[in-house]
């Protein structure tokens, strides 16, 4: 199995007061898709757990869909806004989803719904200590669990500049306007003042795409308070700030940005995380890296940018040495390959989380165990072994209970322990079955049947016969277990046989091998080896030759 390193702790138009309605509803959804401003992932130790979240309530862990969460959302990103979901939370086992109109899922379960209306904004992102929620609402409402504790200030000079962050430091809670004020535990005067002047646009802060600030985190390695700008400007101030002078913060970093002209969705900044040893890295929506050492030219440019969400970088994080990067489409980066380690079903995905534990299956729907069974024809007197191959995605192999049903084929024996079925000489000629029930524990156990027909020598060898091949219902391959699958075949004129197949071909490129003596398949896949998959066996008896096609499907397990 796989294995991943520990991660460290981590980490608008000048408008009067009378037009919320228009900046709050229009001007942040817009934002908030290009930029992405929510959630980051939890810290988290050991473990191969890789969430993702998209913005119409699909949760998936390595693939597998866990939760389909209630949504009103169709698929036109800008639609019904507010049902859209925006942060994702994974502590240990346990998962939390939460909706940009307040509403907080645990595993799966509603349990949180705060006051929403459409003119006060949307709730941006989460905040959790233990059980206790932190969430912050565009207006400036500071909640904590179902009550809202505090009323930020979003108007400033005749401007109004919407919330778009809350993180926690210790015990004290910070939160981010979209102009780079930072105020602290609900208290209405801000406790920092980041200045990054006015963008491209010609606009100061928090009054154009490019100079809203997204991101807020604290330093592991010198515990300083660290601020990112859409348009690549990072500042950082001591915490807490000893004087005016630092509350206003200090520029660390001009990250590359259009100088003129104008620029896309591509061209912003969505996410920002710390490395271990406290340096900082930051995430483009192109898919290109900056961190403070690789400030002008990029540490990996991913694929991507095709100039819409799902093709644009969404949310970045470190898990132990390692980074990863999720493109609004599903596919997952790490470090600095170009290729991706998964690629998620659906698409819209905005949030990514790791965890070092397997989720909590509560709420989860039983997989049902996958078996690749044999049907097979063979000489009267040839050795067989059949082996019983049976996966199951939530539960491990070991765990499935597996009978052989009594009667077994005259003079065979089934092995528990190995699961395997041998018969050493097999006869007379006629038709046999082998029966296993399956048993999950979870659903009524279930049959399995693997036909054997016993044939006669033939009698006129000189009229060549061509092989017969067992045919091999799909098989299910796990992510990070080994799957050997024996190729089962027999000659009707005894002649003996070469099986061969492509072995430059995929998934042979990705680990898998083939033994042509012991006629046996074996494979390990990879989160990049996730979906379905046909490979092409040749058998010949050196005149004719018949060709098999084995079908497998690569999955993700939900425990390891």
């Amino acid at each position: 199995m796989r294995h991943l390193s520990p991660r460290t702790p981590p980490r608008a138009a000048v408008r009067s007061s009378v037009v919320v309605i228009t900046v709050l509803s229009l001007v942040i959804p817009v934002l908030s898709l290009v930029l992405g401003l929510a959630g980051e992932a939890e810290a988290q130790t050991d473990g191969v757990f890789i969430y993702g979240l998209t913005l119409k309530g699909k949760l998936t862990v390595n693939g597998t869909v866990l939760d389909s969460l209630s949504t009103k959302f169709d698929d036109d990103p800008f639609a019904m806004p507010e049902q859209r979901f925006g942060d994702l939370n994974v502590t240990g086992s346990r998962r939390r989803a939460f909706r940009r109109d307040g509403i907080l899922y645990d595993n799966g379960k509603k349990i949180l719904a705060l006051p929403f209306l459409a003119t006060q904004g949307e709730w941006v992102n989460i905040a959790l200590q233990g059980d206790t929620v932190y969430a912050i609402r565009q207006d400036g409402s500071l909640s904590v669990n179902n009550a809202i504790v505090a009323i930020l200030p979003t108007l400033k000079e005749n401007a109004l500049y919407p919330f778009s962050r809350v993180i926690f430091s210790g015990t004290d809670v910070y939160s981010l306007r979209a102009d780079g004020e930072i105020y602290k535990n609900g208290n209405t005067t801000p406790t920092f003042d980041f200045k990054g002047g006015n963008g491209l646009s010609g606009r100061p802060d928090g009054l154009a795409l490019e100079t809203v600030w997204i991101r807020l985190l604290v330093s592991p390695a010198d515990g300083d308070m660290y601020a990112l700008r859409a348009d690549g400007v990072v500042f950082k101030a001591n915490l807490p700030p000893a004087n005016a002078t630092e509350a206003k913060g200090a520029l660390v970093a001009k990250l590359p940005f259009p100088l003129a002209g104008g620029f896309g969705p591509g061209d912003l900044y969505v996410d920002f995380d710390f490395a271990p040893d406290g340096k900082w890295h930051a995430l483009r929506a192109n898919g290109q890296v900056y961190n403070e050492l690789m400030k002008l030219a990029p540490l990996v440019d991913y694929p991507g940018n095709g100039g819409d969400f799902a093709s644009n970088f969404q949310d970045f994080a470190f898990f132990g040495a390692d980074f990863w990067a999720l493109r609004g489409d599903g596919h997952i980066f790490k470090n600095t390959s170009l290729t991706e380690v998964i690629d998620l079903p659906s698409t819209l995905y905005s949030r990514l989380a790791i965890s070092a534990d397997p989720p909590d299956l509560t709420k989860f729907k039983n997989s049902k165990p996958v078996v690749s069974t044999y049907g097979v024809t063979l000489l009267e007197g040839t050795p067989l072994s059949i082996p019983v191959i049976a996966t199951d995605s939530d539960k491990r192999s070991e765990d499935l209970t597996v009978t052989a049903v009594d009667p077994l084929p005259p003079g065979s024996t089934y092995d528990p322990v190995t699961r395997t079925l041998t018969w050493d000489s097999p006869g007379p000629v006629g038709k046999y079955v082998f029966v296993v029930l399956i048993d999950d524990g979870v659903v009524r156990p279930k049959a399995f049947k693997y036909p054997i027909k016993v044939i006669a020598l033939d009698p006129k060898p000189e009229k060549n016969k061509p092989p017969v091949v067992a045919k091999i219902k799909p098989a299910q391959a796990l992510v990070g277990y080994e799957i050997v699958i024996p190729i089962i075949a027999d000659d009707p004129d005894g002649d003996p046989l070469t099986i061969s197949t492509d072995t430059s071909a995929y998934p042979f490129t990705s680990g898998a091998t083939f033994d042509p003596v012991e006629r046996v398949f074996r494979w390990t896949p990879a989160f990049e080896d996730v979906g379905k998959l046909k490979i092409k066996f040749f058998v010949s008896d050196g005149v004719k030759t018949k060709k098999l096609t084995l079908s497998i499907s690569v999955v993700s397990p939900l425990i390891f």
